[in-house]
């Protein structure tokens, strides 16, 4: 049924984008020179480069890629004109979609729509704006590019949010959440760095085609530094998430605690309108909250089906200690995440541990952890109870609100039903391969689900 919604969906786009043609002066095109025609022809190639580099990003059941195509979009707008912009833009997807990726006909229809939409829009606001284009000297005017480089943005994001969500069956708000980022940051940024189009437009007027490879070379290794990079701290992540499962397996009713807490904790970060560097850093502290059991003395504990006696209450707490000490051993991890892995279990009325610290003494990860840490606790079965039903654990955690938990976290959970998420998310680990929960191998991923093409960078880091 998705699918074929979303069939109905590209094909509608790709109406819009044919209606919206009269918008742009086409006959401009036939006053290019020649050297501009071949100009154009090498963006058009340096685009299907950018592209066949791009980054893919996952965005819940379906994904997505980044690139830095938008850069050479923005300079291209101001050397041959909107309309030249648009058939580059169009073509290069084009050629990506149908020809050099040979994608599902819904996929590629949707994703060569959706940029000419973008880049069809955009070149209205600029000539709308007044602005200018020029191959033969350098032509700037700020009001007109940034309308540009806005409108290009906020319709390339909304559109592939459109998409994803009708894929994925989820509100449309909370996708444009992730491609956005906390408060647009990720858009923002985008719009940020479009000054460096800027460096695009001004080698090519001193030195014609052969400033595009200059930029080519430039984008390469800038793009070849951000992807080993990528590569490095994915290969990291991976190897997280295997220790973690590791030390998870050893007690069967913890199984995927912590991936799903850090999946919580990164949501709950998001509502909460927190930067993204400071929301990823809490999602890897989540993921590692609990990294201080993985010494053997906490196995035949964890495993007990009745109450603690004190001396074992004792050696439990102190994992929170064991965890930092063992985050601070390795230099990878800044400041920031080791505190909230060591304070998770400090409350806010003081009577936590280790320090006692209480109320914004605690970091907000910590705050948050400690609410998404009791969360899967009270809806996942233990050996000593069957699992809360939702509405106890909204009574609980309403109840103690203030004393335990964080205040403005837990209106941030209520507002945003994700407690029902959450149960519905330890319902799909319930169904999962047990192989893949024991061996550290995460479920192979549906191949059939569209990746749709995002122009823009969807990472603040990128």
């Amino acid at each position: 049924m998705r699918t074929r919604a979303f069939s109905k969906l590209a094909w509608f786009l790709a109406v819009v984008a044919a209606a919206m043609l009269p918008l742009l002066d086409w006959s401009f095109l036939f006053t290019l020179s020649t050297e501009s025609w071949i100009g154009l022809s090498a963006m058009v190639i340096l685009g299907l480069v950018s592209e066949q580099m791009a980054l893919g990003v996952n965005i819940g059941k379906a994904s997505s890629s980044s690139s830095i195509t938008f850069l050479l979009v923005f300079g291209s707008v101001l050397l041959f004109g909107p309309e030249a912009t648009a058939l580059f833009t169009s073509a290069s997807w084009f050629i990506t979609q149908f020809i050099l990726g040979r994608k599902p006909l819904s996929k590629a229809v949707f994703n060569v729509a959706q940029i000419s939409v973008a880049a069809i829009l955009a070149g209205w606001v600029f000539v709308v704006f007044g602005g200018e284009s020029s191959v033969d000297r350098f032509v700037f005017s700020l009001v007109p590019f940034v309308a540009f480089a806005t409108t290009f943005t906020v319709t390339n994001l909304l559109l592939v949010s459109f998409g994803i969500s009708v894929l994925e069956g989820s509100p449309l708000r909370d996708i444009i959440a992730r491609l956005g980022g906390p408060k647009g940051s990720h858009m923002a940024y985008d719009i940020l760095v479009s000054p460096v189009s800027l460096l695009i437009t001004v080698l090519y007027v001193e030195f014609a085609v052969w400033g595009l490879v200059g930029v080519a070379l430039t984008l390469f290794f800038i793009r070849r530094s951000y992807l080993t990079n990528y590569q490095l701290q994915q290969a990291l992540n991976n190897l997280l998430k295997v220790l973690v499962k590791a030390i998870e397996t050893r007690d069967p009713y913890t199984s995927g605690h912590s991936q799903r807490v850090a999946w919580l904790a990164k949501c709950i970060a998001e509502e909460m309108g927190l930067l993204a560097k400071k929301v990823e850093e809490i999602e890897t502290a989540a993921l590692l909250h609990d990294i201080g059991k993985i010494e053997e003395i906490y196995t035949d504990i964890l495993r007990k089906p009745s109450g603690l006696s004190p001396e074992e209450r004792t050696i439990i707490e102190s994992h929170v200690i064991t965890g930092a000490e063992l985050l601070r051993s390795h230099t990878a991890f800044p400041s920031e995440i080791i505190d909230a892995v060591k304070y998770h279990h400090e409350r806010i009325d003081g009577r936590g541990y280790p320090d006692g610290l209480r109320g914004h003494q605690i970091p907000i990860g910590a705050r948050i952890i400690k609410v998404c840490d009791a969360i899967d606790a009270m809806l996942a079965d233990r050996p000593y109870r069957k699992a809360l039903a939702l509405p106890e654990v909204r009574e609980q955690l309403l109840q103690y609100s203030g004393t335990q938990f964080d205040k403005e976290v837990i209106r941030a959970v209520v507002e945003r039903n994700f407690l029902e998420d959450h149960a519905a998310e330890l319902a799909h680990h319930a169904e999962e391969p047990r192989s893949s929960i024991v061996e550290g191998i995460p479920p192979v991923a549906n191949i059939d689900q569209p990746e749709l093409q995002v122009a823009k960078s969807l990472s603040a880091s990128s």
